[in-house]
């Protein structure tokens, strides 16, 4: 997912992080990040924190879900993902499949 912003700022890192269901694989939120030159580049650990914090803000139930973090240029737009539960791994999630456990 490509990402504006001005010309003469270069990008430094985009990772992306997604929070899941450990039993089944199911994503239930996911947290992209940019980090700009001169910006603050978060460790993992960061990123986790963030993307936790994040639904709790919402109300929602979070402490039981697992991260896995990826790459940016990963997550293709309009697309539907869930995590191979024993690979460790982000995969595309088409109607039908069952989840691999």
């Amino acid at each position: 997912m490509p990402f504006a912003h001005h010309t003469d700022t270069r990008t430094v890192r985009e990772s992306a992080c997604a929070l899941y269901e450990p039993d089944t694989g199911q994503i239930r939120h996911m947290l992209l990040t940019v980090v700009l030159e001169g910006g603050h580049d978060p460790t993992e650990a960061e990123t986790e924190v963030m993307a936790h914090e994040s639904l709790e803000r919402r109300g929602k139930t979070h402490a039981h879900l697992h991260a896995i973090h990826v790459p940016h240029d990963s997550v293709k737009p309009n697309t539907r993902y869930r995590v191979d539960i024993k690979a460790k791994r982000l995969v595309e999630d088409h109607p039908g499949d069952k989840p691999a456990q």
